[in-house]
């Protein structure tokens, strides 16, 4: 019951991060991991390609069907915990996004499931006009120091179009880069 009223009212939410969160301010850097309880199951190379020109929605009607049906596709969520300090002394830049956090160093822990169980009422609405921009967070989710992503969050953001009659001609180039051992820290250069 408890549960059920914070999770239908999360206008509560600031409140359960002063219940359950650490009074210190401390932190942890995590990484989320959602796996299908299905099993991967991928398509031959032929019918990839025939089904790409025949019906390039196949896999959100597979889902939208299955859901119909009451065959409700399940995701198990995980999580690998990192501490900062930790991060600071890894063998590499945990924020680089070509790299995994080995799981025998950081094991996946079981957090939740994810099951679809509902079909969107009204698709355009629900769906068509969800724009998934990743600067929308949750009270309590910060980015990681990944300039991969901040620099989508900056594209994602929505931007003010000016008059034309006040536009600047004139244009700047701002390139943003890191080293290894900033961990995450963006500058110009």
């Amino acid at each position: 019951m408890f549960w059920d009223f914070h999770n239908n009212n999360q206008e509560g939410a600031h409140c359960l991060m002063q219940l359950f969160g650490p009074r210190d301010g401390s932190f942890k850097f995590v990484k989320l991991h959602v796996k299908p309880d299905d099993g991967i199951k991928n398509l031959s190379q032929e019918d990839a390609v025939r089904l790409a020109g025949e019906e390039p929605d196949y896999h959100v009607k597979d889902v939208y069907n299955s859901i119909e049906r009451g065959d409700y596709p399940p995701w198990t969520m995980y999580l690998q915990v990192m501490d900062p300090k930790e991060a600071e002394t890894y063998k590499w830049n945990i924020f680089d996004i070509t790299k995994i956090w080995p799981h025998k160093d950081y094991p996946l822990i079981p957090v939740g499931k994810l099951v679809l169980n509902k079909n969107p009422d009204n698709h355009f609405h629900d769906i068509e006009q969800a724009a998934f921009s990743p600067s929308t967070l949750i009270p309590g989710i910060a980015p990681a120091a990944d300039i991969m992503l901040h620099a989508r969050m900056f594209l994602a953001e929505p931007k003010p179009t000016p008059p034309t009659s006040k536009m600047k001609t004139e244009s700047s180039l701002v390139i943003c880069g890191r080293s290894s051992r900033t961990m995450g820290k963006m500058k110009s250069f």
